[in-house]
């Protein structure tokens, strides 16, 4: 499968839902730009996402926010899926494979052809081998959100949806034992113990190694409320965001054989269903600059089935923020303190976010890095832009790392 086709399943789920946060994703351009970090250092435009308790610790210059539309998306292929299964599609293994055997059965096999079929019957191994256990994750998001913060009470709506997917390749036990027999087959002796019958070869006619894709769209319907309390003497803002989820999952397979012609179809192996689940934060702003935060999104657990028989979970992922926030720079830091599972096929993650952001008048530039605690391999280096002029703001934002592409764009105004 192409990187063309692997974008296009994905935009297709985004865009053909409504879309919100997967939890603790990279969703907005300002996160993404500082490395992923939000937990302390959000602002009305994304606390939604990232902790709603900071709506009701906003800065003095925050007001009313009108987020439309929050535009995110990132592929991930550490392996280098993509381009085993585009190496086996050029070399036409299956070709070579299905023509020697063919020939292999007209009359009795010269020594020719039956060096041929070796050959073929080898790389094709090769190609599938090639695939076998790698993985592909895709994820993106559209949102829209309309958020009101204050110094001591805040409120915000977001409307949207997101789509992770997740892509695994499989040489089948099947496959393997069949193909590596008859590459090591006698084809002219009956009396050797490895002797094939050319004419009972039917290896070829029916390949079971596949890729396998399994995902969630999910629609996300989300009000945060948040308010400052007094608590063992000190003002600490909370937060919460109760939300209905439609979800959709997504579980089939295309044979490798026919990869090149596979297509993407939302309704095959779709299962829908409804719930609820709701996100928390907390907010401590120190009034010199430093504030924290503590985020656990979806508290009430998810439990989602596939069409075969799969399950789908979205538990609760917690995380903690540390920011510094001046008058024209800001740093941030983010560490998910559970290490968390993929909503589709793919690996686990805790990640540890370093951000900053730097004013420059009305132009916002940003830096960050994203370390994945469970897997270091998959860590990113991000980077944006803001510009803010007469209470319209553009922002972009995105990420590069070991065959990973993360981008995400924003239109928005703020009062």
């Amino acid at each position: 499968m192409t990187l063309k086709k692997l974008t296009a399943a994905t935009l297709l789920g985004v865009f053909s839902t409504a879309a919100s946060a997967v939890p603790f994703m990279t969703m907005d351009p300002r996160a993404l730009g500082m490395g992923g970090t939000g937990v302390a250092s959000g602002t009305s435009a994304n606390a939604s996402f990232y902790n709603p308790a900071l709506l009701a610790a906003a800065r003095q210059d925050e007001d009313f926010s009108l987020e439309l539309p929050v535009i995110a998306y990132r592929i991930s292929d550490p392996d280098d899926l993509r381009t085993a299964i585009t190496d086996a599609s050029e070399a036409n293994y299956f070709e070579n494979y299905d023509k020697a055997r063919a020939d292999l059965q007209t009359g009795i096999p010269t020594p020719q052809e039956i060096d041929n079929f070796r050959k073929a019957t080898n790389d094709l191994l090769t190609g599938l081998e090639s695939f076998s256990n790698k993985t592909v994750e895709a994820d993106g998001s559209v949102n829209l959100v309309i958020g009101v913060p204050s110094r001591n009470t805040g409120i915000a709506v977001t409307l949207g949806g997101w789509t992770s997917f997740g892509f695994v390749g499989e040489l089948t036990a099947t496959d393997n034992n069949t193909l590596r027999a008859l590459a090591n087959a006698d084809f002219t002796n009956p009396l050797d113990p490895n002797y094939q019958d050319p004419a009972t070869i039917i290896a070829g006619t029916d390949y079971s190694s596949n890729i396998r894709t399994q995902g969630i769209l999910a629609r996300e319907l989300g009000i945060s409320l948040a308010h400052e309390f007094s608590l063992f003497n000190r003002d600490v803002a909370m937060g919460i965001t109760p939300k209905v989820v439609m979800a959709s999952t997504l579980d089939y397979i295309y044979r490798a054989s026919d990869i090149d012609n596979a297509e993407f179809d939302l309704n095959q192996g779709r299962q829908d269903s409804t719930g609820f689940s709701m996100d928390f934060g907390m907010a401590r702003d120190y009034g010199n600059g430093w504030k924290t935060g503590l985020s656990i999104k979806n508290l009430i657990p998810q439990s989602y089935e596939t069409a075969t028989g799969d399950k789908i979970e979205v538990n609760p992922t917690a995380r903690f923020g540390l920011a510094y926030l001046s008058e024209r720079a800001n740093l941030a830091l983010d560490l998910d303190l559970t290490e968390n599972d993929p909503a589709g096929l793919g690996g686990k993650s805790q990640y540890a976010s370093l951000g900053a952001e730097l004013d420059v008048w009305v132009l916002l530039v940003r830096l960050g890095y994203r370390y994945n605690l469970a897997n270091p391999d998959t860590s990113v280096v991000t980077a944006g832009l803001g510009l803010n002029l007469l209470g319209l703001h553009v922002d972009v934002g995105a990420g590069v790392g070991n065959n990973e592409v993360a981008a995400a764009a924003q239109l928005g105004f703020k009062f």
